[in-house]
């Protein structure tokens, strides 16, 4: 989708600044990420690109034969979900069971590397005041995610979530990354003043002070595999993309 996005999750790319700083931590926060699917594809993006790069490696004759999370990464990912709900004891699960292996006479490697993932839950309303303290959104974050979340913040309060929006450029560095995923077409509109907007077109006049256009697409599908059978039903989806950097 983007390569400023998949590149936050790549540990084994230095990460701004000098050499000699050891390992260094990354910062993502996922806004509405409290049921864990962020959890989740965040450790599988680090370990799917920890593959790719080992594999190229060795393709290229400079890699030591292994896979997976094997080698030297350059720093860690950290992850903190903030939801209106409590996913406490979710997220705890969620996390456990991708980072500890399985209990076994012969385990298998954990999922990914503790060392390498590590998540915090905060039970918050994101609207309340004051802004969103150091602690919910430290003030080094790479990136934040509002994944089919906006649309919520903008039922449950218009005013307050256009002054979260524009308080984001204070509480951030330049360089962070905003990814919005939201449902496409008549589920995303908003009435201002008796006329209906796109919810991408007011994002963006929104956030244009601070924040620039990387990516956008206004319409994208997400179809399930032929044959796929899932203990609950899933559809074929509709949603629009847009991807900002703090300026």
């Amino acid at each position: 989708m983007c390569g400023e996005v998949s590149g936050v999750f790549d540990l084994r790319k230095g990460w701004g600044g000098g050499g000699g700083e050891g390992r260094r931590r990354r910062e993502i926060v996922c806004i509405g990420g409290g049921a864990g699917a962020e959890v989740v594809a965040a450790a599988a993006a680090i370990r799917w690109l920890l593959g790719v790069t080992n594999e190229k490696e060795q393709k290229d004759g400079n890699g030591d034969g292994e896979s997976g999370e094997s080698g030297c990464t350059k720093g860690e990912l950290h992850l903190t979900a903030i939801d209106i709900a409590d996913w406490t004891s979710i997220i705890d699960t969620l996390h456990t069971n991708l980072t500890c292996s399985p209990p076994s006479p012969s385990p298998p490697p954990a999922f990914i590397s503790p060392s390498s993932y590590s998540v915090t839950f905060h039970h918050h309303d994101i609207l309340s005041s004051p802004p969103p303290s150091p602690t919910l959104l430290p003030p080094n974050t790479s990136l934040i995610t509002l994944l089919f979340t906006t649309n919520e913040l903008y039922t449950q309060s218009r005013g307050d979530t256009t002054r979260f929006l524009l308080s984001l450029a204070a509480l951030t560095r330049v360089g962070c990354l905003l990814l919005v995923l939201e449902s496409a077409g008549s589920y995303s509109t908003i009435e201002v003043n008796g006329k209906i907007f796109p919810m991408g077109m007011l994002l963006d006049h929104t956030l244009s002070e601070s924040w620039e256009i990387v990516f956008k697409d206004e319409s994208r599908w997400h179809r399930l595999p032929e044959g796929l059978r899932y203990p609950i039903d899933l559809e074929n989806m509709r949603y629009f993309v847009r991807v900002y950097r703090r300026v």
